[in-house]
Order: structure tokens, then C-alpha cells, then sequence
């Protein structure tokens, strides 16, 4: 069993960044920003440890196709372990040019939540093979269920320890993560950092005031925010009306994160209509200019 997902290409029209993805763009951002987060914070060559958790809220399977010529491709959580892992060790490489005794150790755990049954022992599985077995319930922790349902024993094991963390919440669509969660995270863990995936295309596609449409709304909570019936009655006397409402999109989601720094990124997709936008939400004004 493998998981197919979208090929896409990914471009940054507000950063001015351009990458080709083969399976899913968020990977590949994720994984250039926690190499260049992890050297950023230990540029300080004194820094012996440094404690970092990673939660990625829909792992997913763990093995994914790649659409071109249905080759296997690692998802999310290897890519993230052997990423932070490739990090550390660029660290010590620098510090052994520089002369520097000290050894750098990154304390890194890892929580990986996926709310389907089959996925979530495919994962283990798949993880297993990779030789990764004897770390799970040590730094590497597998959760069946909701990233919602299993967010508080995170944040709760977070806090005790006092570390850094970053959320990948790379939801296919924008429904599966409330913004109340999102500020819980943020009143609860004031350092954590958020990097969400929001299907903005999805959304404006299929955008009415019926009352299906509106509980998604409501259950994510833009629902007071979004105004579905002004933004109806522009659409069919402006030309440029999808721009409109994925600028409001963007003003509703910054507003109801409760983060104070919000850097959005848009995910142009081959098919039409089907881009998205990714944003790195934070309190602390160095994780964004790590983002950025």
C-alpha cells in the first residue's frame, strides 16, 4: 500500500521563491526551513544541546508515489527525521572547520499523528523498515487519531519540558484544523511555531451561503470573520474576484491564528483553480526572519 498524492509545482509570489515538488510542496519547504532553522539557532558555538519537537499533524502513510513514473517517495516524517538529522551533523562540520571543541547534539523528538487506521500501520511499518523501530516511545512517537483530539498530551508534554517546537500542520484542504486550536497552541506555548497548509482555491470554489458550507466555517472558526454574502455579491461584477477573496482568506487567517508574525507563501498548483497557501506563523520575530 502506497499513498498517491498531487503532483504539484510550488512558487512563492510574496517571497519570490520558486521550487519544483514531485509529491507535495510542504515537505519540500519544511525541509529547507528546519536545515536553516537548526543552523540559525546554534550559530552560537558555545550551544552544547538543543531541544527541539516536531509534530506533524497529518503524517499520513509514510510512502507516497511520485505521479511522474509511480516511483516510491518518502513522505513527511522520514523526510523530516533525516532532514533534522542531515542538520545537526552540518552543524558539527562547521564547528570542526571553525576549531570549535564543543560537540553540537540535537535532542530532537518527534510526533507524528495520522487520524486513518490503515495509514497510521503503514506508517509504523513503513518507519520499522527504515530501521527507526527502536526509537518509537523514545523520540519517535506514533499517535492514531485527530491531530485535534491528541494536540492537548502534546502540548501538555511540551510544556513541562520547555522546548522548542514547530507545528506541520499540511491538512489536505482547510477544514481539518480550527483556529481555536491554532491559538491554543500559541496561548498555551508562547515559542511554538506553526507552519499551516490552507487549500485557499478549495475554499473560494465551492463558496456559498448554504448551510453546509457555513458550519465548515463555523466549526474552523472564520465564520464571523468571512463575509460570505458580501463576497458572493462581488463575484459577478469584478474581473479580479478571486484575488479579492484570497487576500480577505489571508487577512481572516492572520487575524484568527492570534500569531503575531505571519508570512504567507502561495502554492501554485498545474491544475487550475487548485493552488493553495502556505503560512509560518510565530510570537518570535527571529523564527520569522528564519522564514523569510
Amino acid at each position: 500500500m502506497v499513498c498517491p498524492r498531487k503532483n504539484m509545482i510550488g512558487t512563492s509570489e510574496i517571497t519570490h521563491r520558486e521550487s519544483n515538488f514531485t509529491v507535495w510542496p510542504n515537505t519540500g519547504y519544511t525541509g529547507e526551513y528546519l536545515t536553516h532553522y537548526i543552523q540559525v539557532w546554534n550559530a552560537d558555538l558555545r550551544i552544547p544541546t538543543f531541544p527541539l519537537t516536531l509534530i506533524d499533524g497529518f503524517a499520513g502513510g509514510g510512502l507516497y508515489l511520485n505521479s511522474q513514473d509511480n516511483s516510491p517517495y518518502p513522505g513527511s516524517p522520514l523526510r523530516l527525521i533525516k532532514t533534522a538529522e542531515a542538520a545537526a551533523a552540518a552543524v558539527n562540520v562547521k564547528r570542526q572547520e571553525g576549531g570549535v571543541r564543543t560537540q553540537f547534539t540535537l535532542r530532537a523528538e518527534y510526533f507524528f499523528i495520522e487520524k486513518k487506521q490503515s495509514n497510521y500501520e503503514y506508517l509504523s511499518r513503513y518507519l520499522s523498515e527504515q530501521g527507526l523501530s527502536s526509537r518509537f516511545n523514545s523520540d519517535i512517537f506514533l499517535l492514531h487519531g485527530k491531530f485535534t483530539e491528541r494536540l492537548n498530551e502534546i502540548i501538555a508534554r511540551i510544556s513541562k519540558r520547555k522546548r522548542r517546537c514547530i507545528f506541520l500542520l499540511d491538512q489536505y484542504g482547510y477544514s481539518n484544523v480550527p483556529f481555536g486550536a491554532i491559538r491554543t497552541i500559541f496561548s498555551r506555548l508562547p515559542n511554538a511555531e506553526i507552519i499551516l497548509t490552507f487549500a485557499t482555491d478549495w475554499l473560494i470554489d465551492y463558496m456559498s451561503n448554504d448551510d453546509k458550507h457555513l458550519k465548515t466555517l463555523q466549526r474552523i472558526g472564520i465564520d464571523q470573520e468571512l463575509n460570505i454574502d458580501g463576497l458572493l455579491g462581488e463575484k459577478s461584477d469584478n474581473k479580479n474576484w478571486r484575488q479579492i477573496v484570497q487576500f480577505e482568506l489571508h487577512r481572516v487567517i492572520e487575524l484568527q491564528s492570534g500569531a503575531k508574525h505571519y508570512t504567507p507563501f502561495f502554492i501554485v498548483s498545474k491544475k487550475p483553480n487548485r493552488s493553495f497557501c502556505l503560512v509560518h506563523l510565530s510570537n518570535n520575530p527571529r523564527a520569522r526572519d528564519v522564514m523569510t
